[in-house]
């Protein structure tokens, strides 16, 4: 298994209800293939610059998950199918690096003499 996020797009003309059913669908969509969430950040209306597709915005949410690599096309495969999913993009989680401690500099004591 590989980590994984996943940016998804739902289409915009999704009511509050629907929305929460099409979130659940994508979740749905990654478990049922054998993926396994540990982060989620729930979609929020987003606007684009131009139209696209005859759409002036859409829902973006973005899920942190573990996958088999050899089912990722399986999984894009599915969200192509699906209506609610306007655009999706998967790639390889990057292990983020802890920050580095800073590093205190003592003042340099001039020299007498």
């Amino acid at each position: 298994m590989r980590k994984y996020e996943g940016l998804f797009y739902l289409t915009d003309s999704l009511k509050n209800e629907e929305l929460e059913a099409a979130w659940a669908g994508v979740r749905n969509g990654i478990e049922r293939l054998g993926g396994v969430v540990h982060e989620e950040k729930k979609p929020v209306r987003r606007a684009f610059a131009g139209v696209l597709k005859k759409q002036q915005g859409a829902y973006a949410g973005e899920f942190l998950f573990e996958f088999e690599p050899s089912k990722v096309q399986t999984l894009r495969d599915r969200f192509k199918l699906n209506s609610n999913v306007f655009r999706e993009m998967i790639v390889v989680a990057v292990a983020k690096k802890a920050p580095k401690p800073e590093q205190k500099e003592e003042p340099v004591a001039a020299k007498e003499g």
